[in-house]
């Protein structure tokens, strides 16, 4: 008797308890047969942006373009099973449940691939939030041309963060990040609206949409606000107090990611937002999201997976590049955590992963490292990442630290090469901006290929400025950690050519040669020499056969 009442309790406790909880499941499907769309028929479901960027980069429309077949989606779902979302990349849908009885019947389906278990959430978790009734600060639409002078005065803030990576040289010829559209996908952009600066990029209509995938709504604005940190990276224009690295883009805000718990539903969140962003026909998106551990340790992802082929967020990252948008994400935070490693979508072949540096170039203690489980570099390239500024939900700007913020200084930038060069491809964009760095040729996998150098990217990705067949010294930095200059010749032919660092009285400190292959970037160092930047003179003499250059350093 006492066993009987004892199972009794047990089966009355379980199903009392799993009262208490909604789930999410992920039903992935094995095809998408008999579609009511077509591929020869794209326009009823890409907007006419979308299409015009892939006719520009001869992206084929295919299968992972048609939506989910909606028959599959009307045999899943009833009364026990609710649709929450679909996607067509990942080609399934997300449903939400409380009877966990009711997935045996999904399996019944014989178009059902797998179904697993994304998400567990108390019901306390999943009541409606209330909508956003803030009302935006008045500003004027900003319609002024800014003069890009190299000046903290007109930076401000965010001066120290642009300049170190030669950004203000793009915004000096007019490249600012206008004509490109930037999707923002992050955990939310708490009080935006209310913001001046914000109110302005509205009004001046850079702010394009908002949508929130996380419940399904159109209020982003509530919650969380390290979107709106984010954001401001890039889009702020305050002359004197904060320019960001794209002022003149036009900018997306999507939420995917729910800041109270971390569980494997947000990466297909973050999938179905980077097809609404990619259906809208953007051309950049940027995240500072990255995932390996979760709520529940048995859902949490392996090294073993970091290879860019197995997380859903590292497939879909993957997709979005192959349908020509750029993909730029932060490195993950870990490198002083026992993970250490990059996150997920960091490993993502085609994702610009960006570590985080100091102001003076060193690497943050935080910044994740690779390399990826199949010996890839990682991260990409690196940016800075400490007391980084950043816009704050009272309007104040802030300095703050992670890769969260060294990824939207970066994306801004980008976005601006992509205005120089409409024509390059997402994967000329993104070789240029490694091989601008300062440790393109002895990249590793803490800082990647190095810091980049946007000023040189402009320069290797064509700009008029660069002679063809003209020797040039196109770049020099000074690596404090490492006391290490960086040169970066280029030469217009195959060639030997020599250099000497002499000092202010011509007194030569080093010399040495570097090999020149045609019309190519070239990097060489010169290294364990402490050279003070307060020490006026330093020189550098690059030199062949036919000419010699001088080149003054401080």
């Amino acid at each position: 008797m006492r066993k009987r009442f004892t199972l009794i309790c047990m089966v009355l406790g379980f199903a009392l308890h799993a009262q208490k909880h909604n789930y999410i499941y992920f039903v992935s499907f094995k095809d998408k047969n008999n579609s009511s769309f077509s591929v020869k028929k794209p326009q009823e479901f890409l907007s006419e942006k979308a299409l015009l960027r892939r006719a520009k980069y001869n992206v084929r429309i295919d299968e992972t373009d048609l939506p989910v077949n909606e028959l599959y989606i009307k045999k899943v779902c009833n009364k026990k099973v609710k649709f929450k979302n679909s996607t067509k990349w990942l080609n399934g849908i997300l449903v939400e449940i409380t009877d966990t009885e009711a997935v045996a019947d999904i399996f019944k389906n014989e178009f059902v691939a797998s179904v697993q278990k994304v998400a567990v959430y108390d019901r306390k978790q999943v009541a409606k939030k209330e909508e956003s009734t803030a009302t935006p600060e008045e500003a004027e639409v900003d319609t002024e041309t800014r003069n890009y002078t190299d000046d903290r005065a007109v930076y401000g803030k965010s001066f120290d963060q642009i300049k170190m990576l030669q950004g203000i040289a793009l915004h000096q010829l007019k490249y600012t990040g206008e004509g490109v559209t930037i999707a923002v996908l992050d955990a939310g952009f708490f009080n935006a609206n209310k913001l001046a600066w914000f109110n302005k990029l509205q009004r001046s209509h850079q702010i394009v949409l908002w949508k929130d995938f996380v419940d399904n709504d159109f209020n982003v604005f509530d919650g969380n606000a390290h979107g709106l940190e984010v954001l401001s990276c890039m889009a702020t224009g305050d002359t004197g107090s904060y320019i960001g690295t794209a002022p003149k883009a036009k900018y997306l805000l999507l939420r995917s990611e729910d800041a109270e718990t971390e569980q494997p539903v947000e990466e297909i969140n973050w999938s179905v937002a980077a097809e609404f962003a990619d259906s809208c026909g953007v051309d950049l998106i940027t995240t500072s999201l990255g995932y390996n551990l979760f709520d529940d340790i048995s859902s949490s992802h392996t090294y073993e997976q970091l290879d860019g082929r197995i997380a859903n967020i590292s497939k879909a990252a993957e997709i979005a590049f192959s349908k020509g948008i750029v993909v730029v994400c932060s490195a993950g935070n870990d490198g002083g955590n026992p993970w250490r490693h990059i996150g997920f979508p960091a490993d993502a072949p085609h994702a610009l992963s960006i570590g985080a540096v100091d102001m003076d170039r060193v690497i943050a203690y935080f910044s994740s490292q690779g390399p990826t489980a199949d010996g890839r570099v990682k991260p990409d390239v690196s940016a800075p990442g400490v007391s980084a500024a950043v816009e704050s939900p009272d309007g104040t700007v802030a300095f703050s630290n992670g890769t969260s913020f060294s990824a939207p200084i970066t994306a801004g930038l980008v976005a601006c090469l992509m205005q120089a060069h409409p024509s390059r491809s997402p994967q000329q964009i993104n070789d240029a901006v490694r091989q601008s760095a300062d440790r393109a040729d002895i990249q590793d996998t803490i800082y990647g290929f190095g810091i980049p150098d946007f000023n040189l990217a402009n320069l290797i990705l064509g700009d008029s400025s660069l002679d063809s067949n003209k020797d040039q010294l196109v770049n020099v930095s000074y690596n404090l950690e490492d006391k290490m200059f960086a040169f970066t010749i280029y030469s217009a032919s195959p060639q030997i050519m020599g250099f000497k660092l002499v000092d202010e009285n011509g007194t030569i400190i080093k010399t040495g040669t570097q090999q020149c292959m045609s019309k190519k970037f070239q990097h060489f160092y010169i290294d364990e020499l402490a050279l003070p930047y307060s020490k006026k003179g330093y020189g550098f003499i690059i030199e062949n056969d036919k000419h010699q250059t001088f080149v003054k350093l401080f």
